[in-house]
């Protein structure tokens, strides 16, 4: 079995679709104050497509993420610490990845661990300052495939 191998890596910030509210400080809830010190990660698998190429689906996930983030407003800014998060209108981090090998690879290899389409980018001190909320990345495989990751606070 040959080994996956992340040949590519490009990193772009979405901004938001719209400036959002004037308000600069978003002081969070209780509960989230004890939950905003790590990220939540999620991962989406989609096989093969026809219909989508890979450029037009990183368009429309493109855009899509800028008008949620226009949207969901606290998200495009960063914690300033676990009580408050700036609304700063920074972005998020997009990631598109491509690795050599097919997404099935990934999936079946008890040896394997499906971190490998989470960014690397994720911050091991999460309670560092001015950290962004959102991080998404878009996986390509060979044969077709994708794998949707998001990190969120």
């Amino acid at each position: 079995m040959a080994s996956s191998v992340l040949v590519s890596l490009s990193k772009k910030i979405i901004k938001p679709f719209s400036p959002t509210t004037p308000e600069r400080i978003y002081k969070l809830s209780f509960n989230n104050q004890f939950n905003s010190t790590q990220y939540v990660p999620i991962a989406f698998f989609y096989p093969n497509n026809k219909v989508f190429k890979p450029n037009g689906m990183r368009n429309v996930i493109e855009n899509s993420l800028s008008k949620a983030l226009a949207a969901y407003y606290p998200f495009a800014g960063t914690l300033r610490d676990n009580v408050h998060i700036e609304r700063n209108d920074i972005g998020a981090d997009f990631y598109k990845a491509r690795f050599d090998c097919p997404m099935s690879e990934i999936l079946k290899s008890q040896d394997r661990n499906v971190k490998e389409v989470y960014s690397k980018d994720i911050p091991s001190n999460v309670i560092a300052p001015n950290r962004k909320l959102v991080m998404v990345q878009l996986n390509q495989f060979d044969r077709g495939g994708i794998a949707l990751s998001v990190c969120v606070c």
